[in-house]
């Protein structure tokens, strides 16, 4: 019994976060977003600034390309790997006797 308590606590928490995040997500277009204009946010701390002003479409396309690249690395990685392992890399090492 004393699992069957535990496990109905750990539903009910779980259930309660799912229900606050829903009503939070439902919410999120009521809620004010610019706290500060362009010239407030210049004033700010650095982490602020950087924060409340939008980034510029270059910075945001560089990232998204290193994302991708990034990306593109771990798939060839992985797939390299796959089809590298068929053949076995011992015998291109054999001594000539």
């Amino acid at each position: 019994m004393r699992m069957q308590h535990r496990r109905q606590a750990w539903s009910e928490l779980g259930n309660r976060y799912v229900r606050v995040f829903q009503h939070h997500w439902k919410a999120r277009h009521a809620l004010p977003s610019d706290f500060y204009n362009r010239q407030e946010a210049e004033f700010l701390p650095a982490a602020l600034a950087l924060q409340e002003s939008p980034g510029s479409p270059s910075l945001l396309w560089t990232a998204r390309l290193m994302v991708v690249m990034v990306v593109f690395a771990l798939v060839w990685s992985v797939v390299g790997r796959s089809t590298s392992s068929s053949a076995p890399m011992a015998s291109s090492f054999r001594r000539s006797a």
